[in-house]
C-alpha cells in the first residue's frame, strides 16, 4: 500500500478533476469505514473545494 504523503505528491502535476477521478478510484479499492478511506475522502473533499474555487473564478 503506497503511503499517502506519496500519493499526494504525485497528484499534484494532474489536474483538478484528474485527481478527483484518481482519488475516487482510490476510495473504491478501500473497505468502508477504515482510516486510510477516510482519510482519502478527506482529500477528495478538497480537492471539489478547490475545483469549486477555480470554476467560481473563471466564471466571474
Amino acid at each position: 500500500m503506497t503511503p499517502l504523503h506519496f500519493i499526494v505528491t504525485r497528484m499534484k502535476r494532474l489536474p483538478l478533476r484528474h485527481q478527483a477521478a484518481h482519488l475516487k478510484a482510490l476510495i473504491d479499492a478501500e473497505k468502508p469505514r477504515s482510516i486510510r478511506r477516510g482519510e482519502l475522502e478527506a482529500m477528495l473533499k478538497d480537492v471539489n473545494l478547490r475545483r469549486l474555487k477555480h470554476e467560481n473564478r473563471s466564471a466571474a
